[in-house]
């Protein structure tokens, strides 16, 4: 019963806040510093990718993803998309990456 209530219930809407939303959608694969997992996510800290891109830039990659045959300079790794983020968390990830030193 108490499923059943829940499941009807709206979620809260996340504050756009980039540290909380890397921490809830990026975290697992890279990493809390930002250097990534083996087998998982690339570094992002001192990432020449992240630093060459705007945050709007960054924001249509996360949307879009990257498939395991890319062509940039991280070609290989394979990202899923986030287009299901709202745009506005995908520009605070983006900028708090910015920020954090991703790049």
């Amino acid at each position: 019963a108490v499923a059943l209530a829940l499941a009807g219930a709206a979620l809260p809407a996340v504050a756009a806040d980039g540290e909380t939303l890397y921490t809830l959608n990026c975290l697992a694969c890279h990493g809390a510093d930002l250097r990534g997992l083996d087998g998982a996510g690339v570094p992002l800290a001192g990432s020449r990718f992240v630093a060459a891109r705007s945050v709007d830039e960054l924001v249509a990659f996360l949307k879009a993803g990257r498939l395991p045959d890319a062509t940039d300079s991280v070609a290989g790794r394979a990202m899923p998309a986030f287009a299901w983020l709202p745009e506005p968390e995908l520009a605070a990830i983006a900028a708090w990456l910015k920020a954090r030193g991703g790049g």
